[in-house]
C-alpha cells in the first residue's frame, strides 16, 4: 500500500497538472477536471487516513465505509467527497458532459477539502 508521503505526492502532481493543464472554461476539459479533482480528494483522504491510523483502502466502497466511520473527517469533507465521487463517475460513465459551473465547483470542492484536512499546506 502507498505510504501517506506517496499519497501526498500523488495528490500534489494531479494539482499541478490539473492547475497547469486545463481550463475550467473549456467544455472539452469539464469531465477531466470534475475526474481530476476528486482524484486529488481521494490522495489527500488517503494520506490522511495513512498518517494518522495507519489505515489503506482496498477500494472505493471500503474507502467509504472508512471516512464515514474514522472520525477523522468533518460533515464538510465528507459531503464534498460524496459530491466530487458523484460527479466523477458521471463524467466518467455518463453520455453526458459536465458544465463549467460544475467543472469549477468541484475544482474548488478539492481545494477546500486540501485547506481542510491538510491546512499547513495552504501557508
Amino acid at each position: 500500500m502507498p505510504t501517506a508521503q506517496e499519497h501526498k505526492k500523488k495528490y500534489q502532481d494531479n494539482k499541478e497538472v490539473l492547475n497547469s493543464v486545463f481550463d475550467c472554461n473549456n467544455k472539452l476539459h469539464c469531465n477531466w477536471i470534475v475526474t481530476i479533482s476528486f482524484y486529488i480528494s481521494l490522495h489527500i483522504i488517503e494520506a490522511k487516513l495513512a498518517m494518522n491510523q495507519n489505515l489503506h483502502s482496498r477500494d472505493h466502497k471500503q474507502r467509504d465505509e472508512i471516512i464515514e466511520n474514522c472520525g477523522l473527517f468533518s460533515r464538510n469533507v465528507k459531503s464534498k467527497y460524496k459530491q466530487l465521487k458523484s460527479n466523477c463517475w458521471s463524467a466518467r460513465y455518463s453520455k453526458n458532459d459536465m458544465a463549467p459551473t460544475i467543472a469549477n465547483q468541484m475544482k474548488r470542492f478539492a481545494e477546500e477539502i486540501e485547506a481542510e484536512v491538510f491546512p499547513e499546506q495552504n501557508k
